[in-house]
């Protein structure tokens, strides 16, 4: 027979235990359980009092996200929106270098409308949604620093990217191991 010795601290609503075994210990943590103390209360395992909002947001970031890109990667080779007038001094030298190359504005509208299709219909979103982060943050810096005038649209394509970041931060969080091992 093995004795523990179990001691509980802060239970309510979030807390953990301290097991003592004879040659272990371990802490139990309860911050995954939400309860009402009320009598006639429902109590939730393992939900979080911000879940509800947060897929809320992530659902609507993803598929607006997911719209604009799909609409203006496919507008690049239908053309069935208006094009907006021709920039002039240094935002105008951007995107004429951009358009010299020949490759570099058909590979990134490819990857828009690939990755427009993924975040509407959730198959590998999370994936999309971190290759489609430098188009979003490219797209705000365009509109902040050289065309003022459109900083919406830079703030439509960044702030949804960064919920989704927020969002989907455990798919994330391994990218960020300091040091890797084979």
């Amino acid at each position: 027979m093995i004795a523990a010795k179990i001691q509980f601290f802060d239970v309510q609503p979030y807390g953990y235990a301290n097991v003592q075994l004879p040659h272990a210990s371990l802490r139990i943590n309860y911050s995954r359980v939400f309860a009402n103390v009320n009598q006639n209360s429902k109590i939730w395992y393992g939900e979080n009092i911000t879940r509800p909002i947060m897929k809320t947001t992530v659902l609507i970031s993803r598929l607006l996200l997911g719209f604009l890109y799909l609409v203006f990667g496919l507008d690049y080779f239908i053309h069935f929106l208006p094009q907006p007038p021709l920039h002039t001094g240094a935002a105008g030298a951007f995107k004429a270098g951009l358009y010299a190359t020949g490759y570099f504005y058909p590979i990134m509208k490819v990857v828009e409308v690939l990755g427009g299709l993924s975040l509407l219909t959730n198959r590998y979103a999370a994936f999309w949604a971190v290759v489609l982060f430098p188009i979003s943050f490219n797209v705000f810096m365009f509109h902040t620093v050289l065309v003022p005038s459109g900083f919406l649209m830079g703030v439509f394509l960044l702030l949804p990217n960064l919920l989704l970041g927020i969002g989907w931060w455990p798919y994330y969080k391994p990218m960020f191991t300091q040091k890797t091992t084979v």
